[in-house]
């Protein structure tokens, strides 16, 4: 199967990509938080490693798509046609050359989807070890440290990763199916319309998925930690 990202739901708002392309795309731009802070959960909250591709293979890319943008600056000069589009979109990798990305793999072909889809929209994961990982954020480098993983299981239906966070916080990141985790959301006026937007996708026949993020203090991290 190949699995696509086709849209999601943050801060209580639809984005669906089936009924405009960029819409995921033109959110973030305008820095809206909650969209933002969804693509970053979807590029940590997972078990997907990033690969670095081939030599060969990277040859032959960066000569594809050089080929590509010198055919598309000849058409544009003399009006004699359209060219294929180079492959990949810097402004969606935030100036990093398509060809130098990581290949990213994993045991749940959804993982993968979402981590490239993370990549599509600005936050790259670019290195992972065991307990770190190290990301472009929308054109920063960042590296999360993680303090605990709570791997999914039959039982808790849900996976989560607590990190140390570059400003030094500590931050849990968790996923699940909609049926698990929005009991156990905080209260929120939004949480009724996410379930709306979740039941719209599901009619149409889409896998779907529920990000949440908490921050921790010290004293209830080490507390836990120590159990």
């Amino acid at each position: 199967n190949i699995m696509r990202y086709v849209g999601c739901s943050a801060g209580g708002k639809l984005y669906d990509t089936s009924k405009g392309a960029r819409v995921v795309k033109r959110a973030i731009a305008g820095r809206v938080m909650p969209v933002c802070d969804l693509i970053l959960a979807m590029a940590l909250c997972h078990s997907v490693v990033p690969e670095p591709k081939d030599e060969e293979v990277v040859e032959n890319e960066a000569r594809e798509r050089a080929q590509a943008s010198a055919n598309a600056a000849r058409d544009q000069a003399t009006g004699t046609g359209t060219a294929g589009a180079p492959k990949g979109d810097d402004a969606a990798t935030n100036g990093m050359p398509f060809e130098t990305l990581p290949e990213y793999q994993g045991q749940s072909p959804d993982e993968v989807a979402l981590v490239a889809s993370a990549r599509e929209y600005g936050v790259t994961l670019l290195h992972r070890t065991l307990d770190t990982m190290v990301v472009d954020n929308f054109g920063a480098e960042e590296k999360y440290t993680a303090l605990a993983e709570l791997e999914f299981n039959s039982d808790r239906k849900r996976m989560s990763i607590i990190f140390r966070c570059p400003d030094k916080s500590i931050r849990m990141y968790t996923k699940g199916a909609d049926t698990i985790m929005m009991p156990l959301l905080k209260a929120s006026p939004e949480n009724a319309t996410t379930q709306e937007h979740i039941d719209e996708f599901a009619k149409e026949g889409l896998r779907t998925l529920v990000f949440a993020t908490k921050q921790l203090s010290e004293h209830d991290f080490n507390a836990w930690f120590k159990d």
